[in-house]
């Protein structure tokens, strides 16, 4: 994590990105993963766990991820891009938290709401150096300012 967020950093200062993303939102966000980090329930993460690492192998094997970046930390991280990507409002989000927790045993949904905040800023960073400001980032800069 430590690196992710020091690689993410480094892209402050793109044109794209820094208009919209302080440096003190990204250290909020930093702060407030390694909280997370430290205190959550541990175990093997795939670490890379977003809807384009997931495939469809049939009725038989169902759903197979591929592609992982794996580690050991907070069993929640893994569940962050399913509940961001694409979303339009806070209450989708807040929707898809309630979703997700029905589905997975013991997921926390205040504890994935905290992922999703503290991620949410580097989220933006990533994401606007590909695009521009649309209504993702503007989710994303808004979950990221409420840590």
């Amino acid at each position: 994590m430590e690196s992710t967020f020091s690689r993410i950093g480094g892209l402050l200062s793109n044109p794209r990105v820094s208009p919209l993303v302080s440096p003190q939102v990204l250290a909020d966000g930093h702060r407030k993963a390694r909280e997370l980090a430290s205190d959550g329930p541990a175990g093997l993460l795939h670490g890379d766990l977003h809807l384009s690492n997931i495939l469809s192998a049939g009725p038989a094997r169902g759903l197979v991820p591929i592609d992982p970046r794996p580690g050991f930390g907070d069993l929640t991280f893994d569940a962050i891009d399913w509940t961001l990507d694409r979303a339009a409002s806070t209450d989708e989000v807040r929707e898809r938290i309630g979703q997700l927790c029905g589905l997975v045993p013991d997921l926390d949904p205040d504890r994935l709401w905290q992922w999703c905040q503290a991620t949410a800023a580097a989220l933006a960073v990533l994401g606007l150096r590909h695009r521009s400001h649309d209504g993702t980032t503007q989710l994303l800069l808004k979950l990221a300012a409420r840590i």
